[in-house]
């Protein structure tokens, strides 16, 4: 049995690029499967869940990410009650969803994305969902770094983010918010009209140049036409005239 068939037999379903030119001992090969990202490894493996009672084989699977269902979203662990985690897995190329009963060990709100997850042979599948606990999967753990910084950031994002600690704050908010989208509507209104009034005057302007130049061009034309036809020629006096009868 080869290396691959080996790994298939114990779930996992690895693409035939990770064999190539990989002369890695077969545990040293679990532990780069364990610390690699399922999506650039993993082949498509995990079944039609609609279609499932249970399964009937191992899968190996990546978890995605993780929801406390007895908790408000914005503060996940704050809840005190038994915790119900809701996961989203993936084998790197379908995403299902699976809940993890409290009995699960090696588990909690804690547990990083990239984690690989053993389902195991007859896990049951309840309404679209796998139903995790210590008979039906093994937390195998592993680390892919690029998945856990982005996770610990998200985290530490999430803690300094200021969010509303009451009703009364949350009604403020809402109050200055409103106010704010009103007033940059009336600011917009105001601005619309001031160029519609600038546009007018513009068109106004530019009515009356034309007027006063067409006005001015008539008058300069007429008086330039008329004027030599108005002029007077003046009539010599008497003693210029010639005697034409003579003396």
């Amino acid at each position: 049995m080869n290396v691959k068939d080996q790994l298939n037999k114990l779930g996992w379903s690895v693409k035939m690029e990770f064999f190539e030119g990989n002369q890695q001992s077969f545990e040293f090969m679990k532990k780069q499967l364990l610390d690699s990202d399922i999506r650039h490894t993993g082949e498509k493996c995990l079944p039609e869940i609609t279609k499932l009672d249970q399964t009937t084989k191992p899968y190996i699977i990546q978890l995605h990410k993780t929801r406390n269902v007895t908790a408000p979203k914005d503060n996940e662990g704050s809840s005190n009650r038994p915790h119900l985690y809701r996961l989203t897995i993936t084998d790197g190329h379908a995403f299902q969803n699976a809940i993890v009963l409290p009995s699960l060990r090696n588990f909690n709100f804690d547990t990083p994305p990239g984690v690989k997850i053993l389902l195991k042979q007859k896990t049951k599948v309840l309404n679209g969902f796998y139903i995790l606990n210590d008979q039906t999967c093994e937390v195998l753990g592993g680390t892919v770094n690029e998945l856990v910084h982005k996770w610990k950031l998200n985290k530490l994002m999430g803690k300094h983010v200021r969010k509303p600690q009451s009703l009364q704050e949350c009604k403020r908010l809402l109050y200055e918010l409103n106010r704010l989208i009103i007033r940059a509507g009336e600011t917009r209104e105001d601005d619309s009209i001031i160029r519609d009034w600038q546009n007018i005057a513009l068109v106004i302007d530019r009515c009356l140049f034309y007027a006063y130049l067409l006005l001015t061009t008539s008058v300069t034309t007429g008086a330039l036409i008329v004027a030599p036809l108005m002029k007077t020629i003046p009539i010599p006096p008497s003693y210029f005239r010639l005697n034409m009868t003579g003396a």
